[in-house]
């Protein structure tokens, strides 16, 4: 019964600390773009971007310098930002991957385009 209770309570301490290691590593990537005083970098703190996004590597979802990169040729920029502004509005599945990119129904229109031109100025 001893043994039981330990594996228990260490399974069950395990459970409880594993957000807060997550919510830390989300902290560390907001403290850093919080020096940044743009519109983008505020919104993409404010809408908690960086729950997927960081800035030089892939998380959950790519990094900002990868959409930058990726992006970077497109002829014609402002359908280009419609199109992600969109995507960071309504979501999107494939581009990235097989995990999609969560709808945010919360951001305005004129915030998904702050954010969408931040990221691509990323590089």
């Amino acid at each position: 019964m001893a043994r039981f209770i330990y594996i228990f309570s260490l399974g069950l301490g395990i459970l409880v600390s594993a957000p807060l290691f997550v919510q830390a590593a989300s902290n560390e990537s907001a403290v850093q773009v919080e020096k940044d005083n743009s519109v983008g970098a505020k919104l993409y703190v404010a809408h908690k971007c960086y729950e997927c996004h960081r800035a030089e590597e892939h998380h959950i979802g790519p990094s900002w310098q990868a959409i930058s990169l990726r992006y970077a040729n497109e002829e014609d920029g402002s359908s280009l930002v419609e199109r992600l502004s969109t995507k960071v509005i309504k979501g999107g599945y494939g581009a990235w991957g097989i995990l999609p990119m969560n709808s945010n129904p919360g951001v305005s229109p004129e915030d998904a385009r702050a954010l969408v031109e931040w990221v691509l100025e990323a590089n």
